[in-house]
């Protein structure tokens, strides 16, 4: 979904998941495998209000500057976007933890991701949070931003099959094979509910 979501430029993507299924581990992911001509930003610190919502995102696609007002701030992003665009390149947001930014920061998004050709928008916007995104995102005052949500992704924990081969597969990258019994992954399963970074630190626990 996020690789369609970016291919098609599609505007607005969401994906949510409940903590540990693994939403920071695909962003990263995405940056290990951007395209050349794509130009990530990731926003890690979403407790932020909306006035400085600009300031991060200048200094997280390091456009530099001495810029005195929103309006100056604003012009300079936008002119940021612009010349990107007639480089041929695609600016993609990251926002993780976005279930933090509030309503008017939301908003501030929607208004940034206005700018487009006659095509295709040139900010896009990848908002990943927990479950309670989803339900921010149908507040009345957000209406317009959920409109612009094209891709909407729930993240779900791993099932007990996906879970024995997630921690076969892990254990044969690191080059072992046959350390736990079925049994064992029946429990470890039982234990963590498939959410992965659970999976991680009961089977590292075992080991050691």
């Amino acid at each position: 979904h996020l690789e369609y979501g970016l291919k098609e430029r599609m505007g607005f993507v969401v994906l949510t998941g409940e903590i540990g299924t693994g939403k920071t581990t695909l962003i990263k992911s995405l940056l290990r495998e951007k395209e050349a001509t794509q130009r990530l930003g990731v926003l890690y610190q979403t407790s932020v209000e909306a006035e400085d919502l600009l300031d991060l995102l200048l200094k997280e696609f390091q456009v530099r500057g001495h810029f005195t007002n929103r309006a100056a701030r604003l012009g300079a992003f936008n002119q940021f976007l612009l010349s990107s665009h007639a480089r041929g390149e695609h600016v993609v947001l990251v926002v993780d933890e976005a279930q933090n930014l509030g309503s008017k920061a939301l908003e501030e998004l929607r208004l940034l991701s206005n700018l487009q050709t006659d095509k295709e928008p040139l900010l896009q916007v990848i908002l990943v949070g927990q479950p309670g995104l989803r339900e921010r995102l149908r507040h009345p005052a957000l209406r317009q931003l959920a409109q612009r949500v094209t891709i909407h992704y729930h993240l779900r924990p791993l099932d007990q099959d996906e879970t024995k081969d997630y921690i076969r597969f892990r254990l044969a990258r690191a080059g072992g094979s046959g350390i736990f019994t079925t049994s064992a992954l029946d429990k470890l399963y039982e234990f963590t509910q498939g959410v992965p970074r659970r999976i991680n630190a009961w089977c590292d626990l075992a080991l050691v």
